[in-house]
């Protein structure tokens, strides 16, 4: 008998699985469509809730913190995924080391790809298509702002690494193909930043799975990816 392939979080060994039951890839890739679809879609309805405070925050907290936090709970269950593999932090100092130093590439890779799609697209494509973003939820400042700003950094930074860097790795039989499918779709469900934003995302996806690619670490970039979009949303860089 050959034996099983390895899994992604279990070594050589995988749970056992009844002809009812879904595979862990299986639950892995309905997870992870799941949380994208609504993420896919609130581009379009996020301009009319934002103008009803109490329902835009229900179905923000829904989408950023209810479902990802279902689905993980769903995924630990079935033994799809082990939260102490992906999370582990045996050697704090390189872990902090590479944290710090994503957080630097992942920076330098927004603030320039803004300047040159600034010097390169026409205005429209770069501001006008769309008209809406999360910085218009912003309060303009004090304590409200801070932990508006901490939240949509914290559940950008968790659930978005988690969703588009960890849990697709195993899905896709080439290193390649994971890059490229998740830094699009990363890219696709940012389109309401326009064209300039579709190109800074796209760059920063690609840049955070070649990082999990290469060091199959989810710590340092949700460290980078929230102390990004902390600097975006508080201080409005």
């Amino acid at each position: 008998m050959k034996p099983s392939n390895p899994h992604p979080y279990f070594g050589t060994i995988q749970p056992q699985v009844h002809a009812t039951q879904r595979t862990p890839s299986e639950e892995l890739r309905r997870a992870w469509l799941l949380f994208t679809l609504p993420l896919l879609l609130n581009g379009f309805y996020n301009p009319v809730l934002a103008s009803m405070p109490a329902l835009f925050w229900t179905i923000e907290i829904l989408t950023w913190a209810v479902l990802p936090m279902w689905l993980c709970r769903n995924l630990v269950r079935t033994r799809s995924i082990d939260l102490s593999v992906i999370f582990a932090f045996q050697n704090p100092r390189r872990i902090l080391g590479l944290a710090a130093t994503m957080t630097f590439v992942l920076f330098s890779i927004c603030r320039s790809a803004d300047w040159l799609s600034e010097q390169l697209l026409p205005d429209y494509l770069c501001h006008r298509l769309f008209s809406w973003y999360y910085t218009d939820t912003m309060p303009e400042g004090g304590f409200s702002r801070l932990l508006v700003a901490c939240y949509y950094s914290i559940s950008a930074g968790l659930w978005e690494e988690l969703f588009f860097r960890a849990i697709p790795y195993s899905l896709f039989p080439r290193r390649g193909m994971y890059i490229l499918c998740t830094s699009l779709l990363f890219a696709l469900m940012h389109f309401e930043q326009n064209l300039k934003g579709l190109i800074t995302v796209f760059l920063f996806a690609v840049a955070a799975s070649l990082f999990y690619a290469r060091f199959r670490l989810i710590i340092p970039l949700i460290f980078a990816h929230f102390s990004v979009d902390f600097l975006f949303f508080y201080f409005d860089i």
